[in-house]
């Protein structure tokens, strides 16, 4: 009775473990979406932009979550 218990915790660990790492892709997918959007809305935004300083702001946040979504990874 042992071995049943144990082989079906296997497979319900199994389960939840492919359960995640598709919510995981799912969400990576919804996230590179958004990050499209995102830098396009970025790119007309820097076209109204002058100034050196304000065009940089943008590019410092990008970089900064960009190495945040790395070490998520």
């Amino acid at each position: 009775k042992q071995d049943v218990t144990k082989i079906w915790t296997t497979i319900g660990l199994w389960k939840t473990k492919i359960a995640k790492q598709m919510i995981a892709e799912v969400y990576r997918d919804i996230h590179e979406r958004e990050g499209t959007i995102e830098s396009e809305q970025k790119k007309q935004d820097s076209m109204y932009m002058t100034t050196d300083r304000q065009e940089a702001e943008p590019t410092k946040k990008k970089l900064a979550r960009q190495f945040v979504d790395e070490r998520k990874k």
